[in-house]
């Protein structure tokens, strides 16, 4: 995958690059980078460019031709297939949920999880025409993520009794999935601009894009208020990685839940794929007041708010409860900047 033209707008977030390969082997370099990373910036970007990864950087290509041709559908076409909430996978339309600047968001969306792709269930057709190709890939990518989160568990010393690996059991109903996005080019009318500033719900996100228009809340500084937008860079042959809620909370904290959002590309469309590695629906988690809490009740009150106007939105609940008041001295002091 090659990167775009670099943009104007700077600065571009400095993370560190974790090798996948070597993270298998426990390498103690790249494990230090990888706990390093996502206790700090809680994004990363990791190495894929191993032999045994090829297969899936393949099937990565197949499913994106796939699916952007599969855009280009009339809107009446795609609606058919439209979910029935936000928490439900299938098709999101345009400006379903809040945008980057007060108004609605820019992009588009078919969500297909795990459980559905393994039953074949509820398919667009084109999925179902590659069904190999995308199960595959949705199997891959899943391989890696809990292969990170198992070597993250070891790493923070959680044990047998409470290994991350007990709250993502294949034998529990979960909402990992794979996202197909498709973001417009700017809109000069401000009507449907971006992807929402928002932390992830589940447990760990790889992203692959080959454009530009990922941005971190990145820390500049020792307060949490000390933290600016910057551009996170395109990388061939890598995948984007970024901490989300839920493990932020099943680690006691330890791990940055990143801030992030997408704005729009000047002149030309802008293609995605996102696998969200999330929970199992049955785990339960302290949320920011210690409570606990069922992980499906905090995904659909998020997804909620998504889905509210900018002015109602409840902006320390969109990043997961993560800064509450300094959050929004951060946000401010990022958006005056940027």
């Amino acid at each position: 995958m090659a990167a775009g033209p670099v943009p104007t707008l700077m600065p571009v977030a400095k993370l560190e690059t974790v090798v996948f390969s070597k993270i298998l082997d426990r390498d103690a370099e790249q494990m230090s980078n990888l706990m390093s990373a996502i206790q700090t910036v809680g994004f990363f970007y990791l190495d894929l460019s191993d032999k045994y990864s090829e297969g899936m950087l393949r099937n990565l290509e197949k499913c994106s031709s796939v699916m952007k041709d599969w855009f280009s559908e009339p809107d009446t076409t795609k609606s058919q297939y439209k979910t029935i909430s936000m928490a439900s996978h299938g098709y999101k339309p345009i400006g379903s949920q809040a945008g980057t600047h007060g108004g609605r968001d820019g992009w588009e969306v078919l969500k297909t999880g795990s459980l559905e792709i393994s039953a074949r269930w509820g398919l667009i057709p084109p999925v179902e025409k590659h069904y190999e190709t995308f199960s595959t890939f949705q199997r891959q990518c899943d391989y890696v993520s809990r292969m990170i989160l198992d070597r993250v568990s070891n790493a923070l010393g959680l044990g047998a009794e409470n290994s991350l690996n007990r709250t993502h059991r294949g034998d529990c109903p979960s909402k990992s999935a794979v996202a197909y996005l498709h973001y417009i080019p700017l809109d000069p009318t401000g009507e449907n601009v971006g992807h929402n500033m928002h932390t992830d719900y589940g447990t760990l996100t790889l992203v692959f894009a080959s454009q530009w228009g990922l941005q971190v809340l990145y820390p500049t500084g020792p307060c949490s208020e000390d933290r600016e937008w910057q551009w996170v860079e395109p990388r061939a042959n890598c995948a984007i990685v970024n901490v989300a809620d839920v493990l932020h909370f099943l680690t006691g904290r330890r791990l940055i839940s990143a801030v992030h959002r997408v704005l729009p590309l000047a002149d030309e469309h802008r293609y995605s794929v996102t696998y969200f590695l999330r929970p199992s629906d049955d785990t339960l988690m302290k949320d920011t007041e210690g409570k606990d809490v069922n992980v499906m009740d905090w995904y659909t009150k998020k997804n909620n708010n998504y889905e509210a106007p900018a002015h109602m939105q409840d902006k320390s609940f969109l990043v997961g409860g993560l800064y509450k008041d300094g959050f929004g001295i951060a946000e401010e002091k990022a958006m005056n900047a940027g």
